[in-house]
């Protein structure tokens, strides 16, 4: 059997914690409850203890919840990629191309350098360091900095602490964004069958 991950488990129990409030279970079990809450893991995902709620108020509370922190998470995720790639033009001192677009936006390859974190609803992995080095070596000629070893040092620890910071929200998101599906699938009472055809059309 192939172990789970601590996300797995909250995932799983957070599910298990949908699946009764939906069969109308209106009093969790204590013990569970304060075993969830204790758990550093779940932090951002606490249960209030010693609380009745009806079936509409839970379910409703916990997807505005669950909203709120992806658009709390996708603030964060964008002004740290906005630092790393500010400080990335301000050290590349960029010249301007043939239409006057100035920084990144006058490289080539600057749809991979903006998105270089990787779209987690794509399955897509964070750009690795080689090919961000090898996109700035393809502008070479646009960039006034000389792409030196030292510099290629500086660049990759820069990168690394970006990435460091940023690979933890990406995964929040990844499991928020699908916690939210499953309970959208439970809402609507989806079959297994009918949570596979909807997957693939969105994919």
């Amino acid at each position: 059997m192939e172990k789970q991950t601590g996300n797995d488990v909250i995932f799983t129990e957070l599910l298990a914690f949908i699946d009764a409030r939906l069969e109308k279970v209106h009093t969790p079990d204590p013990e569970l409850v304060k075993k969830h809450n204790a758990d550093p893991l779940n932090k951002d995902w606490q249960i209030p203890e010693g609380a009745l709620w009806e079936q509409s108020d839970v379910v409703h509370d916990l997807l505005a919840f669950l909203a709120e922190q992806m658009i709390e998470l996708n603030k964060e995720k964008q002004a740290k990629i906005a630092e790393f790639l500010e400080w990335l033009e301000v050290e590349l001192d960029v010249k301007p191309d043939r239409k006057g677009n100035t920084g990144i936006e006058a490289l080539t390859g600057k749809t991979k350098l903006r998105n270089y974190l990787g779209d987690y609803q794509k399955d897509e992995e964070a750009l690795s360091f080689d090919e961000l080095w090898a996109i700035l070596r393809k502008n070479k000629t646009r960039i006034a900095r000389n792409l030196s070893p030292s510099f290629m040092q500086e660049v990759k620890r820069a990168y690394a602490e970006s990435l460091s910071a940023l690979l933890p929200i990406k995964e929040k998101l990844r499991l928020t964004d699908g916690l939210i599906d499953q309970i959208v699938y439970r809402l609507y009472g989806l079959t297994e069958e009918e949570v596979r055809i909807v997957e693939k059309e969105a994919s």
